[in-house]
């Protein structure tokens, strides 16, 4: 989501969703990473967002994100296969109000203790951004991508789409025949280098 942020003697008063897509920031399982940042920034093009983007005027319930899904594929050789649960956008525990309430308190409070980092610090050492791209979170993990991990060669897609024009069962078939370029689907397809 792209948020526009509103600052008030050095801190965070708002956070405004303007636009929304597709985000991949998958990580990776570094046992000698000390912070989140570490595993998620594990490499040259770890991070991806979609080229298209869909407006967003507000982030309420009953609002125009409502009727968006995420679903993420794994395609390793020719066989594709669905690796993250195929869910609405807003069934995250924390969304609407209380992400960007929850965002504003973690960005002018969160400190540099464990895997967490400094976000203060870090929005003062960026000379106070007037934008930032937050990653809302992933779906759950299917059962095989639970126990199957990402591997040279192999292709992650995340697909956001309106579900009043495709059904899962659609988008899983145009992630299966690479054809993601859709009205109303954003979507990140990366191969892993």
């Amino acid at each position: 989501m792209l948020c526009d942020i509103t600052y008030e003697q050095g801190e965070v008063v708002a956070v405004t969703p303007r636009e929304f897509g597709a985000f991949n920031d998958c990580s990776i399982r570094r046992p000698d990473a000390n912070k989140i940042s570490e595993k998620k920034n594990w490499g040259p093009a770890s991070k991806g967002v979609s080229e298209r983007m869909f407006p967003l005027t507000g982030l309420e319930q009953g609002g125009y994100i409502d009727q968006f899904r995420i679903a993420s594929f794994h395609k390793r050789g020719e066989q594709v296969t669905l690796y993250g649960e195929d869910c609405s956008v807003s069934g995250y525990t924390y969304f609407y109000k209380t992400l960007t309430d929850w965002v504003c308190q973690q960005m002018n409070e969160q400190q540099d203790a464990g895997p967490k980092e400094n976000i203060k610090q870090l929005l003062v050492d960026a000379n106070y951004p007037e934008q930032v791209l937050l990653a809302v979170g992933a779906t759950r993990y299917t059962p095989y991508g639970e126990s199957n991990f990402l591997e040279r060669g192999d292709v992650s897609m995340v697909v956001v789409y309106d579900n009043q024009l495709y059904t899962p069962q659609q988008i899983a078939h145009f992630a299966l025949t690479d054809q993601l370029e859709q009205r109303g689907i954003a979507s990140v397809v990366q191969t892993v280098y």
